[in-house]
């Protein structure tokens, strides 16, 4: 699914917040809430899979590497009291075990100023959810037409 860097996905939280993975560069898997920092924007809006060098809002051009920071707020360089370094995308606290399963941690925020991994976080929860239809497992996660 993460077969190279820039592959992303964008799911539907149990709690209805939108929330894209992306790999980095760095083979790091990342998630980030969906939203540009500047007017909450889908940074990630045209396909819910796919694969980009750079995650752009489609609204006003802000850019943001991989790794969420903003790399490109346009109208917004020079500006006084403007800083890119702290309007980088909101990170969500993931952990992969050892048969690939993502767990995420709404929780707790991540700060980009930390080391850029993902962490393992205790105390969470777990949200399960019913989907009536007819599909196996291997389909579950799949938008059905």
């Amino acid at each position: 699914m993460f077969e190279s860097p820039g592959s992303y996905r964008v799911i539907d939280h149990p709690t209805g917040l939108p929330l894209l993975f992306v790999l980095g560069k760095d083979n790091v898997l990342r998630c980030f809430h969906n939203v540009c920092r500047h007017r909450a924007y889908p940074v990630a809006s045209t396909r819910r899979i796919g694969k980009t060098p750079l995650l752009t809002c489609g609204y006003h051009g802000w850019t943001y590497n991989l790794e969420g920071k903003l790399i490109k707020a346009p109208k917004f360089e020079g500006v006084e009291g403007f800083h890119k370094d702290q309007n980088s995308l909101f990170q969500v606290s993931i952990k992969i075990d050892s048969d690939g399963l993502v767990f995420v941690d709404l929780s707790k925020p991540v700060d980009l100023h930390d080391a850029m991994e993902a962490k393992w976080f205790g105390g969470g929860q777990t949200v399960t959810w019913e989907v009536e239809g007819k599909f196996n497992w291997k389909v579950a996660g799949k938008n059905l037409p």
